[in-house]
């Protein structure tokens, strides 16, 4: 027999367990490019600091730069925690020709899972001129004038996938004096300042989707009074932990809005298909529980503008949402634009 359970707009008492597991870092490391303004430029290893070096020094302390010595003691954490990724300098000293931007990869090297991704981020450098007094300098000074350094894309768009979850490094930022994380990191002149800098990853369940699970192609009639069957299959991730009142269905090209569904329920309604995009099979389901909703065709046709579309037109549906625990989830399926009945 088939189990079916519906689930209620208000859950209480319910244990909440993280989708994904634990990582292990094992190393990073980190390398300098595409250096924008300034001259005299160079690219060095001192140690385990890479560095990149800019400016005709104005003073024997030499020229101005930034390095990036990565951590390499591993840690073990789950996404969504703070890490410690390494140590960035500036050496920031006085020069003429001073560069505005430069190109950070920062790579990863995990054990679990065994992947070595990288991101590259732009971080943008503000190389004030030394004009007395501190007090008019544009970042806080006591030598005149401090520099800032923040990043220009604080999360890259190169994500990785392992099994079905995406996983993004984003840069949360530096750590000041008082020991608190800053998106900005000020650096006094006349000297080589540091500061700690942290990151997170984010990860992002991709479970299987069925629209109108058993029916192949996934025909939808846009003057329907129906609904819509949609399910978001288990197995990636367990049904009870989706919180359904953040589920919305939208078009993937972006034409329209969003429509929520009206009912929802645990069932088994549906196998995963491991085929291209917008192929489908007519299996239902596969012994493991699916959350299956229903959404009101009238409300889809309306939100999605689906009447304005041509017979036997194929659009590609999203389907997002997130888990009690805070992680995010992206489904993707696609229906055939048909006319007549339902």
């Amino acid at each position: 027999m088939r189990r079916k359970t519906l689930i209620g707009s208000v859950a209480l008492g319910l244990l909440v367990v993280s989708l994904a597991r634990a990582l292990t870092l094992d190393s990073v490391t980190g390398t300098w490019s595409n250096v924008v303004g300034g001259a005299n430029i160079s690219f060095q290893t001192v140690g385990s600091e890479n560095q990149v070096r800019w400016g005709f020094p104005a003073t024997p302390a030499g020229n101005s730069g930034l390095g990036f010595t990565g951590v390499s003691v591993p840690s073990v954490f789950n996404p969504g925690d703070q890490v410690f990724l390494g140590t960035l300098r500036h050496f920031n000293n006085p020069i003429f020709q001073a560069a505005s931007a430069v190109d950070l990869t920062i790579d990863l090297s995990f054990t679990d899972p065994l992947v070595c991704p990288s991101f590259s981020f732009t971080l943008l450098i503000d190389e004030t001129p030394n004009v007395p007094p501190a007090a008019l300098c544009p970042h806080p000074s006591i030598i005149p004038c401090s520099d800032r350094i923040c990043f220009a894309n604080p999360i890259p768009d190169q994500p990785f996938v392992v099994g079905r979850k995406e996983f993004t490094l984003e840069i949360l930022g530096f750590t000041d004096q008082q020991g608190d994380i800053v998106t900005d990191f000020i650096s006094e002149e006349g000297g080589t300042n540091s500061a700690d800098l942290f990151g997170t990853m984010r990860v992002l369940c991709l479970p299987f989707m069925d629209i109108k699970p058993g029916s192949c192609p996934n025909s939808v009639n846009p003057g329907s009074k129906g609904r819509l069957p949609v399910s978001v299959l288990g197995g990636v991730l367990d049904p009870f932990d989706v919180d359904v009142l953040t589920i919305l269905l939208s078009r993937a090209d972006g034409v329209g809005g969003s429509v929520g569904h009206d009912r929802a329920r645990i069932e088994d309604t549906a196998t995963p298909f491991e085929g291209e995009l917008c192929d489908c099979h007519e299996l239902t389901g596969d012994g493991v529980d699916d959350l299956s909703l229903k959404f009101r065709m009238p409300a889809v046709t309306a939100a999605l503008q689906l009447d304005a579309l041509p017979f036997d037109t194929v659009v590609e549906l999203v389907l997002t949402g997130q888990l009690f625990d805070g992680t995010d989830i992206e489904a993707r399926d696609c229906i055939r634009i048909a006319g007549g009945g339902d």
